[in-house]
Order: C-alpha cells, then structure tokens, then sequence
C-alpha cells in the first residue's frame, strides 16, 4: 500500500471521529464544533397583521411564547421570534406577516392616462391626489406649446373642452404631498412629498411622473405605524424596530 493510500485512508479515520469537549461535539481535522439539527417549529406565513395578532392570541400550535417579541424588518414585514434555545442561542422564526401589493413605479415617466388609473388605484384618492388627477386628466400638449418650470409649478396647457381650439393654461404644482399604498392596508399609510413632472408632445402626447424626495424617511412613519396597529390589536409582546 503506498503512503498516499495510507494518508486517505487516516484522514478518513480522523474525519469520522468526534471530540466532546466542555459540552461541544468537535471533528479532530479542524476542531470545529458541530451543530446538530435541532427541531424547529415551522414557520407561519401571513399576509396581514390582523392574523398575526390572531395568531398570537390564540396560539394554535402551543408555541412556547415566553421571552419572544415581535421585529418590525427593514422591508417592512413583521416577524414572530422566539427567545434563544438553550443549545446553540438561536431563534425560532415563529411567523412572518408580509403584504404583498402592487405598488407604484416611482422616478420613471408614465402615459397621462394611465397614470391617472395608477393614481386613483395604487394611493390613497385624498384632496392632493384628487387636484394632481383633475389635472392630470386634461393634459394636451399641442404644437408650438411648451411646458415652462419656474421651480415651484409648471406651466401647462389642459383642454377646456371638447376641440383642441378651447384649451387654457394651468399650473401643477413641482411638489405634491401623496399616500401611496405601502403598507399593510390596516394601518394609516404614510404620506411622502414628491416632485412632479411633465413631458410630451403633439405626437407622443403627455407623460407624467412622480420623483421621491424624502430620501426613504417615509419608512420611519411606516414603522411607527405598523407598531402602532399592532398595539391597537392588542397585541402585548415586545415590538422592535
């Protein structure tokens, strides 16, 4: 038998042997401890934060709710948490509630008229929403008219009424406060400043968008909100975010 042989054949001794050391399982090749799967309750998946109230309340698979708390995540959905096992200080992911919705495509020109169906479908139709689709919804932009941006509104022609010949001139605000659908349709949706813009021509026609300008702020509200739901619910375990 030659010595690589013999090598393979050691190394395959020490890699199938364990070490118990203070409590841990180690492997001699490279003293790394092992883990050892340990059963876990699987995870709950909701869509609102109603069930995940409702879930808690109840608490249909008798889940050891002792020490868990409920994490408010960066994308917005919420998760159930165990405390740490005694093994290995890990936690058990007992449910996580995510609403899933279309949303609004931000910081891209969009056609007037469909724009004016995302307006009224994907935000909250308040007064805000109301004037920008008044607007919106009449935009024309004939030859030899041009759009003018003084910084604070925007120059636009809009149709008076049925003949291109009976147009006038209007003003859309640069800025505009809106709602749109961010969050779980329980809580108050928070409210974010955008600036608005528009473009087109006698051929393309009108073309309308919407630009973020609080830099991602928005998501402090919506935090706030959703763990204010889930106070509302009744919901008494501890809330992070």
């Amino acid at each position: 038998m030659d010595g690589a042989a013999v090598k393979e054949i050691r190394d395959i001794v020490i890699n199938s042997q364990k070490i118990e050391y203070e409590g841990g399982v180690f492997v001699p090749g490279n003293y790394k401890e092992l883990e050892f799967t340990k059963y876990r309750e699987d995870t709950v998946n909701l869509s609102t934060l109603t069930s995940l109230a409702d879930f808690i309340e109840v608490n249909p698979n008798f889940l050891d709710l002792e020490g868990a708390f409920v994490v408010i995540n960066k994308d917005l959905s919420v998760s159930l948490l165990s405390s740490p096992d005694d093994d290995h200080r890990k936690r058990t992911l007992f449910a996580h509630a995510q609403f899933e919705l279309e949303q609004f495509s931000f910081n891209r020109f969009i056609e007037a008229e469909l724009f004016n169906i995302l307006l009224q479908t994907l935000f909250i139709y308040d007064q805000p929403a109301q004037n920008l689709f008044t607007i919106a919804s009449k935009l024309q932009i004939d030859e030899g008219i041009t759009i003018s941006d003084d910084g604070l509104t925007q120059n636009v022609t809009v149709k008076k009424g049925m003949s291109a010949a009976s147009a006038v001139g209007a003003t859309v605000a640069t800025r505009v406060q809106l709602k749109p659908y961010r969050i779980f349709p329980e809580c108050d949706q928070p409210a974010s400043q955008f600036l608005t813009r528009i473009k087109g021509d006698k051929e393309s026609g009108a073309y309308v968008g919407l630009w973020e300008t609080d830099g991602g702020m928005w998501r402090v509200e919506a935090a706030n909100n959703i763990a204010n739901k889930l106070i509302d619910l009744d919901v008494k375990l501890p809330i992070y975010y």
